[in-house]
């Protein structure tokens, strides 16, 4: 057959024995092309419709919610019906009193909230109509595909497409073969290492080879804006202000700094995962890397950390805490465990540093939420894609995000938008808020909402406005509350003296959260 095949590319004798061969062959080459960008449009289409059930979930689930927290009914019609009270007949037309207040208050939720439904509805048809005519358009023949044997990848884009959902993302890379796959990370790792869909192992050989191309990079920044400043610096009188390349000086070192640390935490931990490499964060690296096997551990635990943290100072600090939620974590329940310390977003600086104020301020926290939200859902679809193709692992892990501090707020404010199913358990601790009003905001899967808060020596707990930091997790009615043993120093005290000591090694805080990660605790 190959030898069929080369004499049909590239042969030039004559004869019709010939000349029958290689129209048989062309024949079985187009019909060929014709199974594989057939099986790969239902791959990529049946990516898509799952993608959309994924996200009519989440619409149905937010409905749910909404619902409760208005003590407001659907019927199975999804028709919207509820009860309103009863008004004194005293009551002056000319004045609202307080049942009409919430009466008034009832049918507006009311009517929003069968919006919500509509929507929700009229959401699932388009999925489901979009779904239809793909299938149509595979049996009919009629979808467009430019894809041929001699493309780089048959059937599948060549690339990454920038609008692709993290189901698609999983379902175009596992349809790859081992050596397209193994090509894509050699010759494009930068379209690789931070894209959420993609197998843990895959992202961390494509961060790696990342690592000294963007030190590179980053330094040449450092010298390029030190020429600049310099520059400035001649031209500029002491009554000219600062230096307009200050600020960018200063994050041009910072960003070195932090992928000189990351470099360093690679080569230390050549088994750790480095799931993200990220040189886009507004004054450091955004970095997250895995401890343990994320692609068939059958307990994820992602730990947030919160205010101060970046990977120069903290990297060492946060795999290590990391690390201690693993070991502990081995002591209870059964199945295998991988923790990720992910310092994937931007928080604010510590104080009196420069950014510091934005510690007071839920932006960053938003942000990272969005960032958070996206890598989990990532990981829930790379596991459901991979399983299928890595014995013994298991499609769904039980997973729980361990926010701390102002990484506690982005974890909550993360959870009440993310995907069913993405997350299960959801702990906090050190928590200036939960990021919600109302622990059914959270779409865990069949999961609980944890907090764990010392006594004393945490000025941090509970200190966030409620409007926009949320409730302090403390007071969320229903959620679970964890030990609040965590070590101190008895010869120092400080108003933050336990806010950072709940996982360290033997507290009872670090024992229960091991007992969350695990699904062990009762």
């Amino acid at each position: 057959m190959e030898q069929a095949h080369r004499l049909f590319l590239f042969g030039e004798s004559r004869g019709e024995t010939l000349e029958a061969a290689r129209s048989q062959l062309s024949g079985s080459k187009g019909d060929l092309d014709r199974l594989i960008n057939d099986v790969s449009e239902l791959l990529m289409a049946t990516a898509q419709a799952a993608d959309g059930v994924w996200e009519v979930q989440r619409r149905v689930l937010e409905c749910e919610q909404f619902a409760g927290l208005n003590n407001i009914s659907v019927e199975a019609s999804g028709k919207v019906s509820y009860s309103l009270e009863s008004v004194p007949p005293s009551a002056s037309q000319y004045t609202v009193g307080p049942a009409q207040s919430r009466n008034i208050a009832k049918i507006q939720a009311g009517h929003e909230l069968q919006e919500m439904v509509n929507d929700a509805l009229e959401y699932a048809e388009q999925v489901d109509a979009d779904y239809r005519a793909r299938l149509n358009a595979v049996a009919s023949g009629t979808y467009r595909c430019e894809e041929t044997s001699s493309s780089h990848s048959p059937g599948l884009a060549d690339l990454p497409q920038a609008d692709w959902s993290v189901f698609a993302v999983s379902s175009w890379w596992n349809g790859l073969s081992d050596e397209e796959r193994a090509e894509i990370i050699t010759n494009h790792p930068e379209l690789i290492g931070n894209l959420d869909g993609i197998d843990a192992r895959s992202r961390d050989l494509a961060n790696r080879r990342r690592l000294l191309p963007l030190r590179d990079s980053l330094a040449a920044d450092v010298d390029r804006i030190r020429a600049l400043y310099a520059e400035a610096a001649k031209s500029r009188g002491s009554a000219d202000g600062p230096n307009p390349y200050a600020e960018q000086l200063r994050i041009a070192w910072a960003k070195l700094a932090d992928i000189d640390e990351t470099i360093r935490q690679a080569s230390l931990n050549p088994d750790y995962k480095l799931l993200t490499l990220d040189a886009s964060g507004s004054d450091h690296l955004r970095v997250a890397m895995a401890i343990g096997d994320v692609d068939t551990a059958d307990h994820i635990a992602t730990y947030v950390p919160g205010m101060s943290t970046n990977p120069a100072d903290s990297l060492e600090l946060c795999l290590r805490q990391a690390s201690n939620i693993e070991e502990e974590s081995r002591r209870f329940g059964t199945g295998t465990i991988a923790t990720v310390a992910w310092l994937g977003y931007d928080a604010p600086a510590a104080l009196g540093d420069p950014g510091w104020t934005e510690v007071a301020s839920t932006r960053r926290a938003e942000t990272g939420a969005r960032l958070l939200s996206s890598f989990q859902e990532g990981l829930h679809a790379s596991r459901a894609m991979h399983a299928s193709s890595v014995p013994g692992s298991a499609s769904d892990p039980h997973t729980t995000i361990l926010g701390h501090s102002y990484g506690s707020m982005t974890s909550g404010k993360a959870v009440s938008r993310i995907a069913p199913g993405a997350v299960d358990d959801l702990v906090m601790f050190g928590s200036p808020g939960s990021g919600v009003h109302d622990i059914r905001e959270y779409n865990l899967d069949s999961g609980r909402a944890y907090v764990s808060a010392v006594d004393s020596e945490d000025w941090v707990q509970g200190v966030g406005p409620d409007r926009t930091f949320g409730t302090n997790p403390t007071d969320l009615k229903g959620i679970t509350h964890l030990s609040s043993d965590a070590p101190d120093d008895p010869n120092k005290w400080s108003p933050v003296g336990r806010h950072s000591s709940y996982l360290e090694e033997g507290s009872g805080a670090l024992k229960d959260f091991a007992r969350v990660v695990t699904g062990a605790y009762e």
